[in-house]
C-alpha cells in the first residue's frame, strides 16, 4: 500500500506542480479475527460512499465491491474479489 500510494503521490504532485502530502492519514493494517467482524467491516466500507454522498445506495456506487458480494449485477466496472469464508469464527 505504501508504494502505490508513494508512487500515486509523486505523480499527482508532478501534475499539479505542487510539493507537499496527498494523504491525510496513513494506511493502518489491523487484523481480523472473526468471519463476523470481516463482514462488518465489510459492510462498513460500503456504507462510506453512501455517507460522504458519493451516491445514495452503496450499490450505485460504481468503484464499490457492494454488489459482488450482494449477488447484485454489476454494469461498469467489474471487480474481482475473494469469496467470504464460510462459518462465523
Amino acid at each position: 500500500m505504501k508504494l502505490i500510494k508513494g508512487n500515486f503521490a509523486r505523480k499527482y504532485n508532478e501534475y499539479k506542480n505542487r510539493e507537499g502530502t496527498v494523504w491525510s492519514q496513513s494506511f493502518d493494517a489491523e487484523i481480523v479475527e472473526s468471519v463476523e467482524d470481516l463482514k462488518e467491516r465489510l459492510e462498513h466500507i460500503h456504507s462510506l460512499p453512501v455517507i460522504r454522498e458519493l451516491s445514495k445506495e452503496p450499490g450505485q456506487y460504481e468503484f464499490s465491491s457492494y454488489n459482488n458480494y450482494h449477488k447484485a449485477r454489476r454494469t461498469n466496472v467489474q471487480l474481482v474479489i475473494d469469496q467470504l469464508p464460510e462459518g462465523s469464527g
